[in-house]
């Protein structure tokens, strides 16, 4: 199972301005919060959009957790690149 990055939970891109973000985050506070909508409400929904604001709602804060979602990018990439050439040779191989 994948994890939702903090983008994600608040239904934003990652380009999104601090106003974008503000907005998503009010919008699903009302969709979310028990004292707004009873047939919505959602405690876990509403702590998850909570963390992502507290973390994108800071720029200083949004920095460091793009560079972290950059490296679990890059790594992510070298894994997939390292396995597809075990398997390329893995394949001559066995055809020679």
């Amino acid at each position: 199972m994948t994890q939702e990055t903090h983008y994600e939970t608040l239904e934003i891109n990652r380009q999104a301005s601090q106003g974008e973000i503000k907005q998503a985050y009010r919008r699903l506070v009302k969709q979310f919060h028990p004292d707004c909508r009873n047939e919505t409400a959602n405690h876990d929904k509403i702590a998850q959009v909570n963390a992502a604001y507290e973390i994108l709602g800071d720029p200083d804060h949004r920095e460091l957790y793009d560079q972290e979602l950059n490296d679990k990018v890059s790594r992510r990439q070298k894994r997939t690149a390292d396995a597809q050439s075990t398997y390329k040779r893995r394949c001559q191989t066995a055809w020679e």
